[in-house]
């Protein structure tokens, strides 16, 4: 399958997202999208797949124009778009999240339990991912679930898949079962539009990127003939000087220190401080008791022993409101279940963090992160869900960095 997108425009009210942006995929290719947050990759692809209604320009697909009114047209016509925030019913199992509206029926007209079940297993097999069809998907690690989805892709025998930074919550050997599979399937002829921020993982698995720059298309390089350098220039519109260049920050006193912190089972005598100024990395394999450490401190878990400082005095925090008055922010990995209500607007999301004479109009206009980010949305009663794809993160972050008090 060939696809040609030229000249899109797309607004949400005020804000502007795309202004001309275009993208060419080949057949049996894997082409990298690529842009800072916000250039608008996410809603070009989900405008090819019927997702949004462009206000300008033309898809063409196979030679024919094409417009999708929705994402099961665009999924007949053999193109599946796996989003970066997931689209899984976390009550239901692993087989009925795969068979959703696609179920197998007997000759009787119900479901066929045993075939879908069979069918499930090649499937999950075909990814080399170990999961059992009857699990509840509410189990299921993130990058678990994020497996699931490009299993659902898979069994639909779609021609192009479009990934949203599909490695951003599967560890290193999910990742490698992936990268196998996306080879596998361009073999076969299928095409992947692949959006990410890892360069490394483009220069090892594309064979072209289009950059997108603040909504407009600015170019494509085949890979073996670009660098870093060139794709980073295209992305930010001029050169950058040293990637990582010499921090000249200054570290100040520990704010924050854990001692001894444990819940039987899933983590044991956690230990480490934070000076003011610095940025401490907490890493580990999936299912090591990363997030639920954080989870922890933030008082979203209760823990069985241990001690929390701040500034040197401990701390006994039992709910994340606690955690936010003595000035602990937590930023979930996933914002869809448990850090943001999508569907509501950004004043809604804001109201209810415990602050003292909340005013959200003060803080769009008279807080310059405030009224950045305000500006670049559209305004405060925009839908998160109809922002940019970087916005709700950028919320997320902004609320808890820059409180009215």
């Amino acid at each position: 399958m060939q696809i040609e997108m030229k000249g899109i425009d797309k607004s949400f009210g005020t804000n502007q997202v795309l202004k001309d942006a275009g993208f060419v995929l080949g057949h049996g290719e894997v082409h990298a999208l690529m842009g800072e947050n916000g250039a608008g990759k996410s809603t070009l692809m989900k405008i090819l797949t019927g997702v949004y209604t462009k206000d300008k320009g033309t898809v063409v697909v196979d030679g024919q124009e094409v417009s999708y009114k929705n994402p099961q047209e665009a999924e007949k016509a053999g193109i599946v778009f796996i989003h970066q925030e997931l689209n899984v019913l976390f009550d239901l199992t692993v087989e009925e999240n795969l068979f959703m509206g696609k179920e197998i029926k007997n000759k009787f007209g119900f479901c066929d339990q045993k075939a879908m079940r069979q069918k499930a297993s090649e499937a999950l097999g075909r990814l080399g991912v170990k999961i059992d069809p009857g699990e509840v998907m509410s189990n299921l690690s993130v990058g678990q679930q994020q497996m699931i989805e490009i299993c659902k892709a898979l069994m639909v025998d779609a021609k192009v898949i479009i990934m949203d930074e599909p490695t951003a919550a599967l560890t290193q050997s999910e990742t490698v079962v992936l990268f196998e599979v996306i080879k596998s399937l361009r073999k076969s002829g299928v095409s992947i539009v692949y959006i990410s921020h890892r360069m490394e993982e483009i220069f090892e698995l594309c064979d072209r990127i289009s950059v997108l720059r603040d909504g407009t298309y600015v170019g494509t390089r085949n890979i073996p003939e670009t660098n870093m350098n060139d794709i980073v220039k295209l992305m930010i519109g001029r050169e950058i000087g040293e990637r990582y260049p010499e921090r000249d920050c200054e570290i100040g006193e520990t704010v924050l220190k854990v001692s001894g912190l444990t819940k039987k089972g899933v983590f044991e005598n956690v230990e480490f401080d934070v000076k003011a100024g610095e940025v401490l990395g907490v890493s580990g394999l999936m299912g090591a008791g990363r997030t639920e450490i954080m989870q922890a401190i933030f008082g979203n878990l209760p823990y069985e022993s241990g001690r929390i400082e701040i500034n040197g005095k401990e701390v006994q925090i039992k709910s994340p409101i606690q955690a936010m008055k003595n000035g602990i922010g937590f930023i979930t990995e996933d914002r869809k279940v448990e850090g943001l209500m999508l569907e509501e607007s950004i004043e809604k999301n804001d109201d209810g963090l415990p602050r003292r004479d909340y005013d959200l109009h003060r803080r769009e206009t008279d807080l310059e992160p405030w009224g950045q980010f305000c500006a670049e949305t559209g305004g405060k009663r925009e839908l998160l869900s109809y922002s940019n794809p970087g916005h709700p993160a950028s919320f997320d972050l902004c609320r808890i960095l820059f409180p009215v008090e």
